[in-house]
């Protein structure tokens, strides 16, 4: 079952000090980038599958600080909710 759509979410935090993010995500399609590019997570929760089998839910890992990336998004390629704000 997972998360809810509107209860999925993403995070970053980085650490300076490590040149570290530490990656949280419960959004399926993350979950499936992170696993192929950085492995096994160092945290997470499961629940059974429709066979029984154990799958995340959520996890978070700890990935290089050169892994996470912020671009600029022009307003023709992308939109903004009422409570984003683009600053730059």
């Amino acid at each position: 079952m997972g998360y809810a759509i509107d209860e999925q979410e993403t995070t970053c935090v980085y650490d300076k000090s490590t040149d570290q993010w530490t990656v949280y995500t419960c959004a399926r399609n993350h979950i499936g980038r992170l696993l192929r590019r950085f492995g096994e997570p160092f945290w997470e929760e499961t629940e059974p599958d429709k066979n029984g089998q154990p799958r995340i839910i959520a996890a978070k890992w700890r990935v290089p600080g050169n892994a996470v990336r912020f671009v600029k998004i022009s307003a023709d390629n992308g939109t903004f909710s009422d409570d984003q704000s683009e600053e730059g």
